[in-house]
Parts: structure tokens; sequence; C-alpha cells
């Protein structure tokens, strides 16, 4: 069978894109503008952030967060808001600013800066596809092939002597021969692209062989050859199959669009069980945080050499040092998992409650819930608890891998198909301990948070949020990054579970996963979970499903009490708003439908309720709906009856604590998406084989892949 063709293909991504080009327009400091002492600048969008430079991530701003929280913890930055434009204004200039009065992003300006750059690409001998505004991908297989048989190319043994590698890895200038011509010609396209722009383009490089790998270029790294580590040769990591996929010419010799299959997670997962000696279940993606800001490095491997590689020796000691020890399991979005729960509260706010207590409230809640709902008992034996408290916050995992079915004598197994399911369990036990609080140690799951700027609010013991898709979930003997406290096997658990209190490290951290769910596993069915409930249905029932309860307080009085943060809010808000013009008793304002459109705007219908603010008072068969803006932190009221129509009424403000659950997930998935883009142009070990055996499948070696992010 012939060899595969090498191919040197090349992905470009332009650096802090939408900052540099503000920089230039504004002169705001000298080429290049994502030089560390370049002035600190971000992009906004309203209130949060799009695009920072690298100067500011140097002081911890982050992509998404508030322009107020910028510019405290960087005082010196400029931000600069985006160009916006409204429906019939013409000049543009005219619509910018931070008004949201109807006004849509203008990419003109960055279009216009893309363009120049694809004209210095398309100069090139390299065949393009542009990816995005700022990304392309290149293919310069022909190009390095004609240097080589030509013997007009770059001096290779100079540049393998510039490349920085691991201490005893030497690059093999014969065998990468190719991918050291791309290197030259990606370094001679950037240079040219800076001298005509001003831009800094970063790059990955990936070429198809025995012998692959990939050139990352970063400021401050450029030309960094990374070689593997493990194999201690001049293997280099590479994403070169996965590029060849997207980059596949179809029968015309074209390059087809990418394909979102390069997406890190899923392509480093079927990239290593196509071969078929490893299923599915027993490949995992790991994440280590790597910096402040919850910089992370992701890792694609399989359970067993994850857990051989990453489990200590023996149970670390307190005194033992943490610095490398910041590793997390990736709850993917279609990856079965057991229940789990993160529990916390701060004992700053709540002094006068005991851990012992709140956790004895927990345990208790559960039984009750699972006995009362389920008809089923927790199985004690199987429940595992990680501690990780500290003086001043609570915080403990708990895993639970069985029910009991006390009639039958048997166990159910408490495995889900994704951890969205997970996650709609858990709403419906926070919703039963709530309905149940005054009348049990429920009452004990619902605290004071944190002390920010405003509070008193309450919250709950059990942190919903960590059931968002692609969630990373800290690992026994792990630490928080700059933190000391590690995550420990509890004692009490450790003995019920394995028998014994401390069996080996590497059984431990393995059985203590979340993903660890052998095959045939018998996954958790219920009429609480629908059949195929996912991310997608979990995203626009996350507030629909909480239903409202009704409880007796402890003067006797019946409340109908609307269970979700917001929904409450606007129930109350609306309520108070009818008060102040119509006179009662009216029934309880219920929620009829909530619908998200998108990740801005929700809308939700009342009953009970139809106050308008057009009419003055409440119409008598057309109901009344709220639109809430996410990003704008408020909602408004508009009506269904004819005779409103296009009416909106004045805004209202939304607390920001209500919308910091959702906020979090959708800055996590953003901030996922840039983890993933990020991890592209990095190397994806696919198809790397050791020199002395050529032949070995892929699937036979431990460890994969790693992206760094």
């Amino acid at each position: 069978m012939p060899p595969r063709p090498q191919r040197a293909i090349a992905h470009l991504d332009l650096d802090c894109f939408y900052v540099q080009v503000e920089q230039r327009r504004l002169n705001l400091g000298r080429p290049p503008w994502t030089a560390r002492d370049s002035p600190p600048a971000a992009v906004q969008q309203w209130d949060g952030l799009i695009a920072v430079n690298y100067a500011a991530r140097a002081h911890g701003v982050k992509r998404g967060m508030r322009a107020a929280e910028a510019s405290t913890i960087c005082p010196g930055i400029v931000l600069v808001h985006v160009e916006t434009i409204s429906e019939g204004v013409e000049d543009v200039a005219t619509a910018t600013g931070s008004a949201h009065s109807a006004q849509n992003q203008s990419k003109k300006i960055a279009g216009q800066a893309s363009d120049e750059v694809l004209a210095v690409v398309q100069r090139s001998s390299a065949r393009c596809e542009m990816a995005s505004i700022d990304e392309a991908y290149l293919d310069f297989t022909e190009e390095a092939a004609q240097l080589l048989v030509g013997g007009s190319g770059p001096d290779l043994a100079a540049i393998a002597a510039t490349a920085a590698c691991p201490s005893g890895i030497c690059v093999d200038v014969a065998a990468d021969s190719h991918l050291l011509v791309a290197a030259h010609l990606v370094q001679r396209l950037r240079d040219d692209i800076f001298k005509e722009t001003g831009f800094t383009v970063g790059a990955l490089r990936a070429v198809g062989s025995q012998h692959v790998g990939a050139v990352r270029f970063a400021p401050g790294l450029e030309g960094a050859v990374q070689a593997s580590e493990r194999h201690g040769s001049a293997v280099l990591r590479n994403c070169a199959n996965l590029l060849q996929r997207i980059l596949k010419p179809d029968h015309a010799g074209q390059m087809p669009s990418p394909e979102y299959e390069r997406k890190q997670h899923r392509a480093g997962r079927l990239r290593l069980v196509e071969d078929g000696e490893y299923e599915r279940w027993q490949v995992g993606l790991f994440a280590e945080e790597v910096g402040a800001g919850g910089k992370r490095r992701f890792k694609v491997d399989t359970l067993a050499g994850f857990v051989h590689t990453h489990a200590p020796p023996w149970y670390p000691k307190d005194t033992d040092p943490t610095e490398k020890n910041h590793l997390y399991e990736v709850i993917l979005q279609d990856q079965p998992c057991w229940l789990y729960f993160d529990l916390e509260f701060s004992r700053l706010t709540n002094p006068e409650l005991q851990p012992n207590l709140a956790m004895t409230a927990f345990d208790e809640t559960l039984s009750a819930f699972c006995q009362d709902v389920l008809g089923l008992a927790v199985d004690e034996n199987s429940v595992i608890v990680l501690e990780s408290s500290t003086p001043e916050k609570f915080s403990k995992h708990v895993v639970v891998h069985r029910l009991l079915d006390k009639e039958k004598d048997t166990t159910v197994p408490l495995a889900f198909a994704n951890n969205a399911q997970a996650g709609l369990f858990v709403n419906e036990l926070v919703n039963y301990a709530r309905a149940n609080r005054e009348c049990s140690s429920a009452r004990h799951l619902f605290v004071q948070a944190p002390k920010l700027s405003d509070d008193g609010r309450e919250t709950t013991l059990i942190d919903e949020s960590v059931y968002s898709r692609n969630r990373s979930f800290r690992l026994l003997f792990q630490s928080k990054f700059a933190k000391k406290r590690r995550l420990e096997l509890d004692e009490a658990s450790g003995k019920r579970f394995f028998d014994y209190w401390r069996p080996h490290p590497s059984r431990a951290l393995l059985e203590t996963m979340v993903t660890f769910v052998p095959p045939k596993t018998e996954l958790f069915r219920h009429t609480l979970i629908p059949e195929g409930f996912g991310h997608m249905d979990a995203k626009s029932l996350r507030v629909r499903r909480a239903n409202p309860a009704v409880v007796r307080d402890s003067e006797g009085k019946v409340q109908v009490i609307q269970q979700d943060p917001l929904l409450n809010f606007l129930v109350r808000t609306w309520d108070g708003v009818r008060a102040e013009e119509e006179q009662g008793p009216f029934p309880p304002t219920l929620v009829q439908s909530c619908v998200e459109m998108d990740r801005r705007f929700l809308t939700v219908t009342l009953s009970n309720n139809r106050f308008c603010r057009c009419k003055g008072s409440s119409h008598i068969s057309n109901h009344v709906y709220m639109v809430v803006d996410m990003e704008r932190r408020s909602f408004y009221q508009k009506c269904f009856d004819p005779d409103c129509r296009g009416f909106q009424s004045p805004e209202h403000a939304i607390p920001p604590w209500i919308l910091e659950t959702a906020q979090e997930e959708e800055l996590d998935s953003a901030e996922w998406e840039r983890f993933e883009k990020e991890a592209e142009q990095e190397a994806l070990k696919a198809n790397a084989k050791e020199p002395d055996e050529p032949n070995e499948p892929i699937a036979k070696r431990k460890r994969i892949s790693e992206g760094g992010a």
C-alpha cells in the first residue's frame, strides 16, 4: 500500500483581532499591538468585553468580563465600544456608542481589515479557505514539496536548530523536512502580513506523515516546536489527520468549508476509538488548570493511561506541594455520568450552620426525596464523599452510584445518559427541598450567599451550575490553581464504598470519577427524566421546569411561591405594578409559559395577572407577557391585545444575583468555545507512530493527544 502523501496545512488566526483593529484605527501604541508592553485595551459591546489584548490579560482581564470590573482591576485599560448600526441610520459613526436602542454590531471596519490580510494571503501560493473573519486554513503542500525537490528550500538544519524542544528531544531533519519547510513558509507569510498591515497572526502548522508535528506561533513563542515528552523521540504532536479531514479536497480539487467535527473533544476521542481497540467509555477528556482566570490545557487519554500517569504513589500529606495538581475531568455533553453534587456554603456568612448539620440535612433530604418521589432508597454503600472544606468555606463533592429497591431486593444504578439529565434530577430535588423546608431538616440547605456588594440574598447548599455542557469537575487529590486545599477522600464514605478507607490511589482516582461509568451499566429511567433529554432541552427548560410550590408558613397561611428566582421576581414585580392601580384580592399569579428565544431574550407569559401598562388596567381576555433581556439585566411588558400592538413598557431592572446562575452557564459555554478554538491551534496527536514500530496502531498508546489553552 503506497504511503499517504505528506501534507502541510496551516491554520492562521489573527491575534486579538478586534482589539488590533481598534488599536490601529485609534493609533493606540505602536505595532505589534499584541506586545505585552502595549497599552492594555479591550473591545466592549454594551456592558461586556468581546475581545481583550494580551497586555490587558496580564492584569487579569478576560473576555466576557463586565466593563466596570475590567476598569477596576486594570485602571489604565482603554475600552473601545464596538461600532453599532441602527436600522435607518446610514452613517455608522452616528450609531456608535453604548446605547442599546435596537442597534447591532457593525463589522464594516473589521471586515475591511480582514480583507487586507486576505489580500496578502492570496498572493502566496497556498490554497486558502476562510473559516471566519479572522481565521483561514492554508494548504502549503505543493509549495513545500517543490522546494524540497528543487533543492531551493530554506536551511532546514538552521530551522531545526532554533526549534524549542523539551530536554533530550531532537528534531529529525530528514524525517521532518516537510514540517520544517512548512514552518518557514508560514513564518514568511506572517512577516508579510505584519509588514503590510501591522497585524500579528498566530499559526498552527501540521503535516501528515509517519513523523508528523505542529508548530504554534504565539507572542514570545515564535517557532517553538513541541515534541512528545512521553516517547522521547522526534515524533511531534500534531493535528494533521484532523485538519486533513477538514481540508480534504473535493473532486474538483477545491477546499470545502471547515467541518465542525474538528471540535477538540469530539475529534480527539473519535480518532482514539476509531481503530476499534478502545471503546468510547474507556477514553476521557481531562483539563489541567495552568493559570489564573481558568486557563486550562486539555488532554485526551484513556482512563487507564490517565490514572497510571497522574495518581500519586500514595495519599499526599498536607505539607506536600500542590503546584502541579490542578486536574479536572471534563463531563462532555453526550457522556454518561453518575449522579453528582457540588455542595458548598460560606461559613463566614453562615456562622451558625455547622458542617455536620448541613451534611446531615443533605443526606436526609436526598433520602426522603428518593423514597417519596422514586419509591427507592439511597444505597449508602454506593455514596462517595470528597472533602475540600476550609475554615472559610464548606465544600464537598458527592457521587451517588446506586439506589435500593427493598421490595425486589435489588439495586438501581444512578447513571444518566448525560449530565443535563443529572441536573434535571437535582433541580427536582431542590424543588422538593424548597417545598418541604418548613417541616424538615431541608431548611438547612438554604443558606446566605457569600457577601459581595449587595448582599443578604439566599442561595442553596447544592450548586446547580455544575450541570452545564462540557463541565470541568475537580478530581481526587487535586487543588484549584493557586490554592493549597486538595480534594480528599472522606474517611467514612471511603470505608463504606471501598470496604477500607484508603485503597490504592490509582483505584481511588478512577472510581471517584463522575464519568467512570463501566459498559453495560443500565442508565436511570424515570418519568422525571424525559426520554432523550439533553442539553438543548435543558436550555429551553432551564427556567420553565421550576413549577410553583404551595407551602404553609409558620402562621398557617398558604402561599404560592414560584420556585425559580427569576420567575418569582417577575411575578412579584408585576403584582406590585398592578397593586398601584387596582385593588385586590387577586388569585395567585402564575407563569403560564416560558420560552427562551436565544441566549439573550426570554419571554414569560403570566396567568391571573393581565395588567397592561398601555391600557392602565387589566385586560379582560388577552394576556400580557414579559420580555427578559439577559444582556441588559432588565425586563419590559408587552401585550397580545391588538390595540396594544407595538407597545413596550418602561424597563424594570433585574437584580444581578438573580441572573448570576444563567450568566455563569453562558460564560462557561463561551469560555469552553474559546478553549476549543485555542486547542485547535495546539497539537492533537492522531496518528503519531514510534520510529521503531511504524505500524503500531494508534489506539495502542495510552495517551494520544494533548491540547493547550
